[in-house]
């Protein structure tokens, strides 16, 4: 499913809202832990409502019959993960914290790169490295949701 015009603007208001309310990495204001957990779980909410529905049509376990309609829904994942990925990075964490906020920020750009290699193989139609690239994928995001859950995110690593 496309997002509409006025849907992307009110995303893209909210997170420009956001982060201008936070600061970013380039400020020196960090948050606590509470903004951190608040501000985050806020654009992941808004990730998993937008991503929602993308798959929807996909009828089955990948298949050579299929793969193309896997293709088309990691097309319309892809930029909505980069969007929340770029919204989580703008965050400062509490200085105490940095080191946990890194890995799962670390744990999301490694998401990303399998979710790319995911969306390669779905468009050459390559079941094999389909199926290698999405339990790459899974394993990655078993463990940087946890990072996430045990920090205390709810929206973020669920």
């Amino acid at each position: 499913m496309r997002r509409t015009l006025p849907t992307r603007l009110a995303t893209l208001a909210i997170a420009a809202a956001l982060l201008g309310a936070c600061g970013g990495n380039g400020g020196e204001e960090r948050f606590t832990k509470e903004e951190l957990i608040t501000h985050g779980d806020a654009i992941c909410a808004t990730f998993a409502q937008e991503t929602s529905q993308i798959g929807s049509s996909i009828t089955g376990e990948p298949s050579a019959e299929n793969i193309d309609q896997y293709a088309q829904a990691f097309d319309q994942l892809k930029p909505l993960f980069d969007e929340m990925l770029t919204g989580l990075k703008a965050f400062n964490p509490p200085e105490a914290d940095q080191a946990t906020w890194d890995e799962i920020i670390s744990g999301l750009e490694d998401e990303r790169a399998a979710l790319a290699e995911l969306q390669s193989a779905a468009a050459a139609g390559d079941l094999e490295a389909f199926n290698a690239a999405g339990q790459k994928l899974n394993d990655l995001d078993v463990t940087t949701a946890k990072l996430a859950t045990d920090y205390g995110f709810q929206q973020c690593g669920s």
